[in-house]
């Protein structure tokens, strides 16, 4: 698992005592407050607990348990509210079409977009940085299309088959101002 780390905290003696052991250990989860615990009571501990396959008697149990329920007219409309943006309707569409051409193409403002290229500019990264992007790419194979690319002079990616005329390129621009997405690996 990524991001669990384990760390010895506290060594008790061997013939420390089960209520010296809960102590120590309920002290740890009080200051630390684990997120991944089960639970966050050392009395309320997770031994003999079964996890696993579900009996067929326990099955029929929780089956049980849940016939017959209905959700309420409020929990409903919640539910409902939560879908809003799987079926936008015309006034949210033009809210966030607003919010997207506000925002810019990365999710950035103008002005933000401004100030990094203003501190971008004149930067020029050290010799150590060129060597470790260097050495990212070194030994990495390269795709049949950067290999095409670099044989004919065009740029990976570039349209295949006959290219576009003029009047449809204005006519897609038109229907599709902020492009058509992605298709494969290429943006359109």
């Amino acid at each position: 698992m990524t991001g669990l780390q384990w760390d010895v905290l506290e060594e008790l003696p061997a013939t420390a005592t089960k209520v010296a052991i809960e102590d120590a250990e309920q002290k740890w989860i009080d200051q630390l407050k684990p997120r991944y615990n089960a639970s966050l009571s050392v009395k309320r501990h997770m031994l003999g607990r079964k996890f696993g396959p579900l009996s067929v008697e326990r099955r029929q149990k929780l089956s049980e348990a849940i016939k017959g329920f209905k959700h309420t007219d409020e929990v409903k409309a919640k539910m409902k509210g939560n879908r809003n943006s799987a079926n936008p309707t015309d006034e949210r569409r033009r809210m966030m079409s607003e919010n997207g051409r506000r925002r810019g193409a990365m999710g950035q403002t103008q002005a933000t977009r401004e100030k990094i290229r203003a501190a971008k500019t004149g930067v020029i990264p050290s010799a150590e940085t060129l060597q470790k992007k260097s050495d990212e790419l070194k030994g990495k194979p390269w795709s049949q299309a950067r290999i095409n690319a670099h044989a004919t002079g065009k740029k990976p990616g570039a349209p295949k088959g006959k290219p576009w005329s003029e009047a449809r390129r204005a006519a897609e621009t038109l229907k599709y101002p902020f492009g058509r997405g992605k298709k494969g690996n290429q943006f359109i």
